[in-house]
């Protein structure tokens, strides 16, 4: 994020020249503040900063870290400036030390940021007030005040990491194209969302009112929290039930064989007659100097799969022909495959008549989830 505010303290040394030239320095930072549109402010009380207070506030895993004495006293003096101090119980190991990264960040001075008319209008002589708005003026279509915010600082720090930058546009990519999903998200769930950086201040300060409060309590960040814990064991539900490896292999939803005996050993019976069929497959495929292939299909089951080219040796082989297309080439079978192939049809029936019990359950566990549809859908 963009810093919007910075604390200032003086400098403790008492010698004349020190105070002379950190006057300066003082002077220096307070006009590039201003020049970046960043409020600042003087803390000079350093007798009041007690730097303990730094280690409690931490939380435990950020204790060990190497902290300067200055950086303490900084620290200390945020503390009194948020009024944090006041209520050190409740804020005692609830903070992080986190960089402020510029890498991947373009940096606009302040020069560049007027030049851009990206926040305010710098006008010359000739033009007219009021011809146009600025460029976060044009582009800002934020339903919620921490998304004109977030927009703010974006175009106040834009990137120039070229895998974030696509990132982002993929998303902006998805939401043109979703009308119906951004037009829900516009219209009704962003308005939903309260202004939680708003109200953190608010209850950080301790000026939150009971309103503010009321309005947590009914926001619906509570029960979509609630709700997505509770898809958490619907997806799990699924993934534990369903073969997904064998829906992608082969494009068809089944149970897993491993949740119920007769499945298993029908599971089974079935991997064994596709190891025959392809032993088959490599005893055929030597008598064609064309590469064979063995595949399958709902239509025929297994099957041989050769080009063109090699119709007239299956002919002479004796084999039997299934279909010829120029596209899929020529599909046979033999004897041996077509025996196997029959017995492998009739395990399938099988597999599929224990797991029709299995799946009404499954819908039927499913079921008990349709509250949540339900909740999301209002």
């Amino acid at each position: 994020m963009v810093p919007r505010e910075c604390i200032i303290l003086p400098s403790s040394s008492k010698s004349f020249e020190d105070s002379s030239h950190m006057g300066k320095r003082m002077n220096s930072l307070e006009t590039a503040l201003k020049r970046a549109d960043i409020t600042f402010t003087e803390f000079n009380d350093l007798n009041s900063i007690d730097t303990k207070i730094v280690e409690k506030l931490l939380n435990i895993k950020y204790k060990g870290m190497h902290i300067s004495e200055q950086q303490r006293k900084c620290l200390g003096a945020l503390a009194l400036h948020l009024h944090i101090v006041d209520d050190m119980q409740m804020y005692e190991d609830h903070f992080q030390l986190l960089d402020y990264k510029s890498a991947g960040y373009m940096y606009l001075d302040m020069a560049a940021v007027k030049a851009l008319e990206l926040f305010s209008l710098s006008y010359d002589e000739d033009t007219a007030i009021g011809q146009s708005g600025t460029l976060f003026d044009l582009v800002n279509k934020c339903r919620t005040h921490q998304g004109q915010r977030l927009l703010r600082d974006w175009m106040r720090r834009p990137l120039f990491d070229l895998r974030r930058i696509n990132e982002r546009l993929d998303v902006v990519e998805a939401l043109c194209e979703m009308g119906a999903c951004r037009d829900v998200l516009y219209e009704d769930l962003l308005r939903r969302v309260p202004d939680v950086a708003s109200i953190s201040r608010k209850l950080l300060h301790k000026k939150a009112t009971l309103q503010v409060e009321k309005y947590l309590i009914r926001s619906k960040l509570e029960p979509i929290r609630l709700a997505l814990l509770q898809f958490d064991k619907f997806a799990a539900l699924i993934e534990t039930t369903v073969d997904v490896t064998y829906f992608e292999e082969n494009g068809i939803y089944r149970i897993r064989p491993s949740i119920d005996d007769r499945l298993l050993e029908t599971f089974e019976s079935m991997q064994n007659i596709e190891q025959q069929c392809q032993k088959e497959f490599t005893k055929i495929s030597g008598n064609f100097t064309e590469s064979a292939k063995l595949d399958s299909n709902p239509q025929y089951g297994f099957f041989f799969r050769v080009t063109l080219k090699a119709e007239k040796s299956i002919r002479q082989a004796g084999l039997k022909i299934l279909e010829t297309t120029k596209g899929s080439g020529v599909r046979f079978t033999s004897k041996a495959l077509e025996a196997l192939n029959n017995e492998y049809k009739e395990l399938q029936k099988q597999y599929d008549s224990s797991q029709s019990e299995l799946i009404k359950m499954v819908i039927e566990t499913c079921g008990a989830f349709v509250f949540l549809f339900l909740f999301l859908s209002r």
